[in-house]
C-alpha cells in the first residue's frame, strides 16, 4: 500500500516482554468488561421484567436479537479496520493508517442503505413475528426504529475503538469501558422506572452507544496521534470493501454455528427440555467467551509479526496461545463437568439440569469452538478471511443438518444434537489449522504430532470427571464458589503437567512470570 504522507511508521516492539504485557493488559480489560456485562445483566434483567412484565420483556429480547442481525448488515468495516491495522501496525505510515480509517468510513456509507432497508423491513415485520396486543404494536415499532438507528451509528462510532485495539492498545480503555457498561444498565433501569416501555429501553441503548462513541474517540485521539480520516485510493477502497464483505460473511456463519442449537432442538423436543438445555449450557458458553477474550488479547501481536514479515515469530506466538487455550480450557472443562449440576440446582432448580452426558458434550462443543476461533482469529490478522468463510459455510450447513437429523429422526434429542454439532464443526476444526499452517510455515505432520499428548490428557481428565460427577455433593453458594475456584486451579495445574511437554511448560510459565513480575515491579 503506497501512499503519500510522511514516512513515519510505528516501530515493532521487539522485546517479548512488551507484547506479553500488552496481551495481559488487554485480557484484563476484556475480562473487566465481560464481568461488568454479566453483573449488569444479572441485576437489570429482573428489574426490567418486573417493570415491563414477562411478555413485554420477551418482546424486548426478540428485538435485541433482531437488532444484532441488522447491525451485521453494516458491512463489518469496524472489525475489518481492527485487523487491517493489527496486520500493518508496525509497517504502515501514519498517512496510510488514516486512509484505512477513511476506507472503513466509506464502506460504512456504502452499506448504510442495505442496513436501513433491513431495518425498515424489521420495523414492519417484527409485530407480526410475535403475539402482542394491538396497544403494543406502535411502541414495538418505535423501539425497532430506534434500534435500527442505533445499529447504523454503532459501526461508525466503533471505528476509534477498532483502531485502538488494532494498535494493541485495547487496555487503554480499562475501567472506562467497564464504567460505560454500568452506565448503560443504569439508563435502562431509569427508562423502566419512568414508564417509557420498549421505546425507552431502545433510547437508553442508543444513548449509551453515543456516549461510548464519544468517550472512545477522546481516548483514541489521546493515545494515537495519527488517528483521523484520509481519503483512500480507489485500489485501497476496493480492497477494503472486499475484506469487509468477507467479515460480514463470517458474522453470518458464526451466528448459524453458535445460535442455531436451541432453535433446532425446539423443533423436536418439548420447550421444557429446550429450557433445561439452554440453562445447562450457560456456563459452557461463558467458558467459550472467556477463552475467546484470552485469544483476542494476543492477536494484535501476532498480526504485527505477520505484517512485518516475521513469520517464524508469529508461529511461535501462535503455538504459545494454543497451549494457553488448551491448558485453561481443560481446567475449565473439568471444573464445569464436576460442578455444573450443583450450579444449575442452586440457580434455577434440579429439574432444569439436562444431565451429565449433555454437560460433557456441551463442554466439548465449547472447547472445540475456542480452539477453532483461535486459528480463525489468526486468519483474520493475516487478512485472509475468505478461507474461513468458505469452510465456515460448509461447517455450518453440515452442523445444522447433522444436528437436526440426530436430534429428530434418529431420536437423539439433546445428546444427538450435540454429537451432530461436534461432527459438523470438525470441518472448520480441520480446515482452519491447515490454512494457518500454510501461511505460517508449520507442516501438518508437526501440528498433528503436537496434538497427541494434550488431546489424550484432556480426554482422560474429562472422562474421569464424568465418572466422578454423579457423586459430587450438593453445596450452598458460600461453599460452592471457593470449591469451584480450588477445583479450577487444581485441574489447570494437572492439565499443565500432563498435557504439555517440558519446553512448552517452561515457555508458558515464563510468559506468566513476565506478567506477574511486571505487576509486582509496578
Amino acid at each position: 500500500m503506497k501512499t503519500g504522507g510522511r514516512a513515519a511508521t510505528t516501530a515493532a516492539p521487539s522485546p517479548t516482554r512488551n507484547l506479553t504485557r500488552r496481551a495481559s493488559l488487554n485480557a484484563v480489560a476484556s475480562g473487566l468488561d465481560y464481568g461488568a456485562r454479566a453483573l449488569v445483566e444479572l441485576v437489570v434483567s429482573p428489574l426490567v421484567v418486573s417493570g415491563l412484565g414477562a411478555a413485554t420483556y420477551g418482546a424486548w429480547r426478540v428485538l435485541w436479537q433482531w437488532s444484532s442481525y441488522v447491525w451485521g448488515a453494516s458491512g463489518r468495516s469496524a472489525q475489518a479496520l481492527q485487523y487491517a491495522i493489527a496486520h500493518r501496525q508496525w509497517t504502515a505510515t501514519d498517512a496510510e493508517k488514516r486512509q484505512l480509517v477513511g476506507a472503513a468510513a466509506l464502506v460504512w456509507l456504502l452499506f448504510l442503505p442495505l442496513l436501513l432497508v433491513a431495518g425498515v423491513l424489521g420495523v414492519w415485520l417484527v409485530p407480526h413475528l410475535m403475539e402482542v396486543p394491538d396497544s403494543q404494536v406502535t411502541p414495538l415499532r418505535v423501539a425497532a426504529a430506534i434500534l435500527t438507528v442505533d445499529a447504523a451509528a454503532m459501526t461508525l462510532l466503533t471505528l476509534p475503538r477498532s483502531a485502538l485495539v488494532g494498535e494493541n492498545l485495547g487496555y487503554a480503555r480499562m475501567g472506562i469501558s467497564t464504567a460505560l457498561v454500568v452506565v448503560g444498565g443504569l439508563l435502562m433501569i431509569g427508562s423502566v422506572r419512568l414508564g417509557l416501555g420498549l421505546p425507552g429501553l431502545a433510547l437508553a441503548t442508543f444513548a449509551n452507544t453515543l456516549l461510548t462513541g464519544v468517550v472512545f474517540w477522546s481516548i483514541t485521539r489521546r493515545r494515537l496521534a495519527w488517528f483521523g480520516l484520509a481519503r483512500p485510493s480507489r485500489t485501497l477502497a476496493r480492497w477494503f470493501l472486499g475484506l469487509s464483505a468477507w467479515f460480514l460473511g463470517w458474522k453470518l456463519v458464526l451466528e448459524l454455528m453458535i445460535a442455531s442449537d436451541v432453535l433446532v432442538l425446539a423443533l423436536f423436543v418439548p420447550l421444557a427440555t429446550v429450557a433445561a438445555f439452554a440453562l445447562t449450557k450457560w456456563v459452557c458458553d461463558a467458558m467459550a467467551q472467556v477463552l475467546s477474550m484470552v485469544v483476542q488479547a494476543t492477536i494484535p501481536g501476532i498480526g504485527g509479526y505477520l505484517g512485518s514479515g516475521a513469520r517464524d515469530k508469529a508461529a511461535v506466538l501462535r503455538g504459545e496461545v494454543m497451549a494457553l487455550v488448551w491448558v485453561l480450557g481443560t481446567g475449565m472443562s473439568v471444573t464445569i463437568m464436576l460442578w455444573n449440576h450443583a450450579f444449575v440446582r442452586l440457580w434455577v432448580g434440579d429439574h432444569l439440569y439436562a444431565g451429565d452426558t449433555v454437560t460433557l458434550l456441551l463442554v466439548v462443543l465449547a472447547f472445540q469452538l475456542a480452539l477453532i476461533r483461535t486459528d480463525t482469529f489468526v486468519i483474520d490478522v493475516a487478512l485472509k478471511p475468505r478461507i474461513k468463510v468458505v469452510a465456515g459455510v460448509v461447517a455450518a450447513v453440515v452442523s445444522i443438518g447433522l444436528a437436526a437429523l440426530a436430534a429428530g429422526p434418529l431420536g437423539g434429542g439433546a445428546v444427538g444434537l450435540c454429537l451432530g454439532l461436534v461432527a459438523g464443526r470438525a470441518v472448520l476444526g480441520v480446515t482452519a489449522p491447515v490454512a494457518v499452517g500454510r501461511f505460517l510455515g508449520i507442516p501438518l505432520s508437526r501440528q498433528v504430532a503436537s496434538l497427541a499428548r494434550p488431546a489424550l490428557a484432556t480426554a482422560l481428565l474429562l472422562l474421569a470427571a464424568r465418572e466422578v460427577a454423579p457423586q459430587v455433593p450438593s453445596l450452598g453458594w458460600l461453599t460452592l464458589v471457593p470449591v469451584v475456584g480450588a477445583t479450577a486451579l487444581a485441574a489447570t495445574g494437572v492439565s499443565l503437567l500432563l498435557g504439555l511437554n517440558g519446553p512448552q511448560r517452561r515457555r508458558l510459565v515464563g510468559r506468566v512470570r513476565a506478567v506477574v513480575g511486571k505487576r509486582v515491579s509496578r
